[in-house]
């Protein structure tokens, strides 16, 4: 009789990981180049939201503050004006119009850039925070450049993993447990190593 053997919950797992991340892969091809002002755009929307739930900035320097460096990356994108106009009436509604308008003019006509760990003291946004929120683009002001990329490369050898197991690889220790040199079954037959494979791996 024929036993199916079903693969773990693990390796199911990582197969659905890797076609979700092939099925990203192919999306982005599809979309075209990203900028870095439109990826970092992106995961600033995610810090607000998670630092403000109700999307309206702190009615203060700091929230000026936070709506300018949004402000002089929407500048970068098409339909800029529109973009930072947008951005300012949702998330700054508390600006005066003069106010409103000088923001949106320094942005467009002079918009300013921000290296990632620079902006991660501005915003003092944290390792922690980085990584749950996906982050990329931003630094983290509790990590340096060096350990962030530490992790990186701890992250991307752990998706290599993952990416063998669901291809069927074993994880090394399982595949050393079950080894022939580990085994050794010509002891169990009495006899040599060399003696046993010259009589055919005897049982």
């Amino acid at each position: 009789m024929h036993v199916i053997r079903r693969p773990s919950p693990e390796v199911v797992a990582a197969r659905k990981r890797e076609v979700a991340r092939r099925y990203a892969e192919q999306k982005r091809k599809k979309l075209g180049p990203v900028t870095l002002a439109a990826i970092r755009a992106s995961e600033l929307t995610r810090l607000y939201q998670a630092r403000y739930p109700n999307q309206i900035l702190p009615a203060d320097d700091d929230g000026e503050m936070l709506a300018r460096i949004m402000a002089n990356h929407l500048a970068k994108l098409r339909d800029a004006p529109r973009r930072v106009s947008r951005f300012l009436d949702r998330w700054a509604p508390w600006l005066t119009l003069a106010e409103h308008e000088r923001l949106l003019s320094d942005a467009i006509d002079h918009p300013l850039r921000y290296r990632a760990d620079k902006l991660a003291w501005k915003l003092r946004v944290t390792a922690v925070e980085r990584d749950s929120l996906g982050i990329r683009t931003i630094g983290a002001y509790d990590q340096s450049a060096e350990e962030r990329a530490a992790a990186a490369k701890e992250r991307r050898r752990l998706r290599a993993q993952e990416r063998r197991r669901a291809k069927g690889a074993k994880p090394r220790a399982e595949y050393e447990a079950n080894s022939t040199s580990r085994s050794k079954p010509w002891d169990a037959a009495g006899m040599s190593r060399a003696a046993w494979y010259r009589a055919n791996k005897p049982t």
